[in-house]
């Protein structure tokens, strides 16, 4: 998987890697979607098991939703949270500010992300 130009990975020196990636207005929900997805997938095969904070910045979709279009509300409540979250150690998102995964990091990722609809 390709990277988006709008995409970073870092580790920081207690070994958490850091995540970065910004959605802009010209992006969709599967385009935002398979980003974020090769992002953690990627950071995982370059440090495999190591905990991943992600830094999500989202311009260029504001609507009635909490200040977000319909897409980028869902995007974020139910997308990141449900089915990225387990992924993660922690996120950072717009629309949540900084959450903490109550479980353990998933380290499994599938080959693919699969989108419903």
């Amino acid at each position: 998987m390709v990277l988006s130009p709008r995409s970073s990975i870092e580790r920081l020196e207690d070994g958490v890697v850091l995540l970065e990636h910004e959605v802009v207005g010209g992006d969709d929900f599967a385009r935002a979607a398979n980003d974020v997805f090769a992002l953690i997938r990627e950071a995982e095969q370059q440090h495999p098991g190591a905990l991943r904070r992600l830094m999500l910045t989202i311009t260029g979709h504001d609507g009635e939703r909490a200040g977000f279009d319909a897409d980028f509300f869902e995007f974020q409540q139910e997308f990141m949270l449900l089915a990225l979250g387990k992924y993660l150690t922690w996120v950072d998102m717009p629309l949540t500010g900084s959450l903490a995964n109550p479980g353990t990091q998933q380290n499994d990722l599938p080959d693919k992300l699969k989108l419903e609809g």
